[in-house]
């Protein structure tokens, strides 16, 4: 397979050059990782970058190129079921996919759900691109299937906190599973372990959008967000 300009993505330097850049983009960041870095990481030069990558930010670029293919692989899967299924079937498999995904260990997956997450806090001019390409079609499928579940027209601030929510619950075990190793050691995210985590984080969130069924009454809708007393603040 080759690019536009006719170069072979399969080449093994490219490849080294992308596990490489992985590595050292997740640890340093875009901004004070250098080419010299990730050359020595891969045993290749900086003309390798140039040709294959045309500088630092062509390379940093392709690892969300490929970070987006992977994310296409796994959407994939879910467009693989028959849009007849049932609503919560088709909530499973989005969350048993994106689990399994992002607590791959396999490969350079660890490295780039690092980056992924890298690019969250230090945004850089790849983050357009991933939202366009991967995060905005991930969250209108999600936000489709939503309406589906709850079987009304849905308010932007409705799908905003639906999908947000579904979206913490699954990529918490990532982001704090140091944590949650310590506070329950004897979580098992293996295979079988996400099988049994996408069972529970469906029939939890699928309970939670059936509460949604009816329209919220106007007294709740127009309602003024509540401010807390402190204790200290009491007369």
């Amino acid at each position: 397979m080759t690019d536009t300009t006719g170069k072979d993505l399969s080449d093994p330097t490219r490849a080294r050059l992308l596990s490489a850049a992985a590595d050292v983009f997740s640890t340093h960041g875009y901004h004070h990782a250098t080419i010299r870095q990730i050359v020595e990481h891969a045993g290749s030069n900086i003309a390798a970058v140039n040709y294959h990558f045309q500088g630092k930010a062509g390379l940093y670029s392709s690892l969300f190129h490929e970070l987006i293919r992977l994310n296409h692989a796994h959407a994939s899967m879910e467009s693989a079921l028959p849009a007849t299924s049932a609503p919560i079937i088709r909530l499973r498999a989005f969350v048993r996919g994106m689990l399994a995904s992002i607590m791959d260990e396999r490969g350079a997956q660890p490295a780039l759900g690092k980056l992924m997450i890298r690019e969250m806090i230090e945004p850089t001019h790849a983050l357009d691109e991933v939202v366009r390409d991967m995060i905005r079609p991930t969250q209108q499928y999600l936000a489709a299937l939503v309406a589906d579940i709850v079987g009304r027209a849905l308010s932007d601030e409705e799908i905003y906190f639906a999908t947000t929510s579904i979206i913490s619950q699954i990529v918490f075990h990532k982001h704090c599973r140091a944590v949650v190793d310590r506070l329950f050691p004897s979580r098992d995210l293996s295979t079988s372990g996400i099988e049994r985590h996408a069972d529970y984080l469906t029939d939890f969130c699928h309970a939670g959008l059936l509460t949604m069924n009816a329209p919220p009454p106007a007294a709740l809708k127009n309602r003024q967000p509540r401010t807390r007393i402190l204790k200290g603040d009491r007369p």
